[in-house]
């Protein structure tokens, strides 16, 4: 990762004689809909001055502005959104949390912070996610649900622990086959908590604050990057097909879309804002991929599918408003999956969020 040193400089001069000296600054108060940080997030409500890591800070000085102090602060890219953070942001530890998304777990809970989110097909047609946290820590992460062979395949990929409740037989049995890495709650409850405002089972939350303390303690480590790649001004999309609205639906039962304003995909879901329930922010991102591949019913009496993950097939990649069609690829159990346009290049995403769909087959994209 390439190291930047950002200096920050703030001046200030007091001028005396000056009618308005003794004047009181006026506050400011951004209250607009829509304002995205430098990771992609879109907030509703801004009523904080907070700034995204690696923004610039100031130093005020003891006598009001009257000195002038020069502050340097080291920033990284941060491996899964390529967005300049702070050097202990870019060295906090990675994880994954699998969170269910049955209307009744909506809103979810720290869904804006995670770097990429992948949402893949349940059973009985309904989607689950599987989160990705590293360059943003969130204090309430969840509902948090049971594992998949195919969802935790998706955390073996990036060599990273997962977090979730139980899971099916032969998800748990691939657990110990594979020695992958889990926080389980069904044995390891301290990591998590139950919320008093939702009943169970779609009550239970976790943290990054737990997590971390998990890692530390489980002895769960990584040296994992993001197998692809960022590029903010990749010249030979510009001629691509518009795509300010996308439509995605894996399923008859579920759907959400994205409209794309201002550099962000702002997300809802069946018509309405998805919403962060524990930040109030509505959801964006700068990426959208959408995977297509062969899910199969098991057709057991949980109704449990299988979702394939290696090999190649289709895919569509939106950035900048824009669409990519793509191919992707991925060879091995723990390989990343890759992403190539029609002259076999890889293809870069924007540097921010990504929002990831893997979905049959025949499920409906639209754009326009």
């Amino acid at each position: 990762m390439k190291k930047n040193i950002v200096i920050c400089i703030m001046c200030a001069l007091f001028i005396f004689g000056l009618s308005g000296c003794n004047e009181t600054p006026k506050e400011v108060n951004d209250s607009s809909n829509g304002v995205e940080n430098a990771n992609g997030q879109v907030n509703e409500n801004i009523s904080s001055e907070a700034k995204p890591d690696g923004a610039d800070s100031e130093d005020i000085g003891e006598n009001g502005g009257q000195e002038a102090a020069v502050q340097y602060i080291e920033t990284v890219k941060s491996r899964y959104t390529g967005v300049p953070v702070s050097a202990e942001a870019a060295e906090s530890p990675a994880y994954m949390v699998i969170v269910e998304n049955l209307r009744s777990a909506r809103p979810q809970s720290g869904i804006s912070k995670a770097d990429i989110v992948f949402e893949t097909l349940a059973e009985g047609g309904i989607t689950r996610y599987i989160a990705l946290f590293q360059s943003q820590k969130a204090d309430s992460i969840g509902p948090v649900r049971s594992t998949r062979p195919y969802i935790q395949e998706l955390a073996a990929s990036f060599d990273l622990p997962f977090a979730h409740c139980g899971g099916s037989m032969q998800a748990l049995s691939e657990v110990k086959k594979y020695s992958l890495m889990n926080i389980n709650e069904m044995w390891r409850s301290s990591y998590f908590y139950r919320s008093k405002n939702r009943r169970a089972p779609h009550n239970l939350y976790t943290s990054s604050g737990k997590m971390e303390k998990a890692l530390q303690n489980l002895g769960y480590s990584h040296d994992e990057d993001f197998a692809i790649g960022f590029d903010d001004e990749p010249t030979e999309y510009e001629r691509l097909e518009n795509a300010y609205e996308i439509k995605v639906v894996p399923s008859k039962y579920t759907n959400s879309s994205f409209k794309y304003a201002d550099g962000v995909y702002q997300r809802y879901q069946e018509g309405k804002k998805d919403m962060d329930m524990a930040t109030s922010s509505h959801i964006g991102v700068r990426n959208v991929v959408v995977q297509l591949t062969s899910i199969v019913n098991l057709n057991d009496k949980e109704g449990h599918v299988n979702v394939k993950l290696d090999g190649t097939g289709s895919a569509y990649v939106f950035r900048d408003g824009k669409v990519i069609n793509a191919t992707w690829s991925k060879d091995v159990f723990r390989a990343q999956t890759r992403l190539y346009d029609g002259s076999g290049s890889e293809i870069k995403l924007k540097s921010g969020k990504t929002w990831w769909y893997i979905i049959g087959k025949n499920s409906s994209v639209e754009w326009k």
